[in-house]
């Protein structure tokens, strides 16, 4: 009976697997925004009925060639709306020897993916083509989250087996005991299915999280020879503390971590008792193995810190996370996450020198409805002149701005007309795709283009545009865009951080003291895990990495995981041979999966990736050399 209901539950992991390897690579524009910016951008959007578009420059000396690809194009894609610049209305050009092209979604959706294919294949050929624009920041990032799923996980699951079966020296109890932790991935990726459908530049690394989670519970398990019932309440708060981290990051107000935080836990509660229902079926089936590392003990006691070498460590974390945490770095620069063989950044400054910059705000005014649009476009006139000079290089886009261009075309003066009807004849001669996006009947939009501008540069940049607005008694208006809404939604990214994780620290802290119920070794439990934690401020700082969309949710899940290590010598009150094994041999597969996962080309990945190497090694630090140390000279 047993062993048809093992069968069952490899064949229904086999088919689990099969049915949602595959889920599609969905990292939409709003990935990066919280609930109340999205809803905000998405109504931006709809008034302004604005569209995906990419632009596209084809940098060479062939004329011949370049308008050649450019037909073909044409003749590929031909339900595709693809404007050439012919006369250089709004675009300034600075070199005579590329072409620029739009490519515009219009109304109907279409397939960026493959367009932006077909041009990736042209340059890689025989063109230099510059691509920009947020369906091609999306191509990049679906790209960095299947490499995640088609060449991380396959390195981290053969470099895993190779440690596991260096570690255990037995073939058939290797495979074995990867079995519930293959299961791991694959439950977390049908939850992923229920939950959203699809994986993400965020989503994407839970089922690598979960594979080796349950791998080094599998681990204890193996070492304990089996003794379930022993091992059950440290194996249980292990888990119930780590899925804690995890969901911990539900109180983010960006909806992707959301996700994160929800499937994450409800998967890592779920896989606990999935892996203890296989690891029971499992148990005839494991051939016996007489296991000893006994030296590894012996070289650890020999390390073992003295309480004044504890101090001076914990007081030289504490002292270097205090100086550095208000030096801290917030990034929401897209152009910084991607690898430089991409050119991303090569591709923007080549767009913000040689056309007109890029959107980095967009300021919708309440119209004066007693009066004309000629009227209210004339009084607009003299707060457009200075306002996109606020920022280096900037340039202003809007109705006024473009009737200015059209009447530069006609009669070389680049000024408003005088009256009504010049005004509305230069308008109707605008091109249509570029001032569709422009008109509406209650609100008057300017969009300011210019220079990347990181964290601190643009919240400076905010201000002064509020403060040149106030100066021309302009009061009911609203900024958005896309740039604005990503680099707004992060300025709760440091209160999330600490809201999070004082949250999950609190919930862990309560459940480990009405367990143990001893105030000196929740003491202690505090001692070992806090301040190696805390010091995530410091290696940040040193290490240059920055606050993103990934790091800030390292201090919660990195807590949740490195309190393990103190749980199972807590709950034994003493580090045994039984332990030491487990708890190095999981401390390298762990060290080992986030390094495979920080050579991602995702700067948010990478970063979250190392930081977690540097808090699993502090914690084994903590947990190896000073733990044992601490529960020796303080009776309990």
């Amino acid at each position: 009976m047993n062993k048809l209901i093992l069968i069952c539950i490899i064949f229904f992991s086999l088919i689990l697997g099969l049915s949602v390897f595959s889920l599609p690579q969905n990292n939409d524009e709003s990935l990066f925004l919280n609930s109340e910016k999205s809803d905000h951008y998405q109504k931006f959007k709809k008034d302004f009925n604005e569209s995906s578009f990419i632009i596209v420059s084809f940098v060479s000396g062939n004329r011949n060639l370049i308008n050649e690809k450019i037909v073909d194009l044409k003749s590929k894609y031909k339900a595709v709306n693809i404007r050439e610049n012919e006369n250089n209305f709004l675009f300034e050009f600075n070199s005579t020897h590329y072409k620029t092209i739009v490519i515009d979604s219009g109304l109907e959706p279409i397939d960026f993916k493959s367009i932006i294919s077909y041009l990736l294949k042209l340059k890689n050929e025989f063109l230099d083509v510059k691509i920009i624009g947020y369906p091609y920041n999306n191509f990049l990032l679906d790209q960095s989250s299947e490499n995640i799923s088609t060449k991380s996980f396959p390195l981290l699951f053969l470099s895993c087996f190779i440690m596991l079966l260096f570690f255990i020296r037995h073939l058939i109890n290797t495979f074995l005991l990867f079995i519930p932790a293959i299961t791991a991935a694959f439950v977390s990726l049908l939850f992923i299915k229920l939950f959203t459908g699809y994986l993400n530049a965020i989503n994407s690394i839970i089922p690598l999280l979960n594979f080796v989670i349950f791998l080094t519970l599998v681990l204890h398990l193996y070492f304990s020879k089996f003794d379930l019932k022993r091992k059950f309440i440290p194996t249980f708060l292990t888990v119930i503390t780590t899925a804690i981290g995890f969901g911990s990051l539900v109180v983010s107000d960006i909806l992707v971590i959301k996700d994160f935080a929800i499937i994450s836990f409800l998967s890592i509660m779920i896989n606990f008792i999935l892996t203890y229902l296989i690891i029971y079926l499992l148990r005839p089936f494991f051939i016996p193995k007489k296991i000893q590392f006994t030296f590894l003990l012996k070289i650890i006691r020999k390390f073992e810190m003295n309480i004044s070498a504890i101090v001076c460590l914990s007081l030289l974390l504490i002292v270097g996370t205090v100086i550095t945490y208000p030096k801290l770095k917030i990034n929401t620069n897209l152009v910084d996450f991607f690898s430089d063989k991409i050119n991303l950044k090569e591709n923007f400054i080549f767009f913000e020198k040689n056309i007109m910059g890029l959107p980095i705000l967009d300021i919708v005014i309440d119209k004066n409805r007693e009066v004309s649009d000629f009227e209210f476009t004339k009084s607009m006139n003299d707060v457009e002149k200075n306002l996109a000079s606020i920022t280096n290089n900037g340039k202003l886009m809007s109705i006024g701005r473009m009737v200015k261009e059209a009447n530069f075309v006609y009669s070389q003066n680049r000024e408003l007309p005088t009256n009504a009807y010049a005004f509305m004849g230069l308008f109707n001669h605008i091109p249509n795709e570029l001032k569709v996006n422009y008109v509406n009947e209650n609100y008057y939009r300017m969009t300011i283009l210019g220079n990347q501008l990181n964290f601190k540069e643009y919240n400076d940049f905010l201000n002064n545009v509020r403060a040149y607005l106030k100066n021309h008694l302009i009061e009911k208006y609203s900024f958005n865009g896309f740039f604005y809404s990503v680099v707004t939604s992060h300025y709760s990214i440091l209160s999330f951080l600490i809201y999070s994780f004082f949250s999950s620290c609190l919930v862990i802290f309560i459940i480990i003291g009405i367990y143990f119920r001893n105030f000196k070794l929740l003491t202690i439990f505090g001692i070992v895990n806090l301040i190696p934690i805390s010091s995530f401020f410091l290696f940040l700082y040193l290490s240059n990495f920055s606050m993103n969309m990934a790091t800030v949710k390292v201090f919660s899940i990195a807590l949740g995981m490195m309190v393990d290590n103190a749980i199972h010598i807590c709950y034994e009150k003493k580090l045994e041979d039984e332990l030491i094994s487990p708890i190095l041999f999981s401390g390298i597969i762990l060290i080992v999966s986030f390094i495979i996962l920080g050579f991602n080309d995702f700067l948010p990945i990478r970063e979250f990736a190392f930081s977690m190497v540097y808090l699993i090694v502090i914690g084994l630090i903590y947990s190896l050399l000073v733990l044992p140390s601490l529960l020796k000279k303080i009776k309990i």
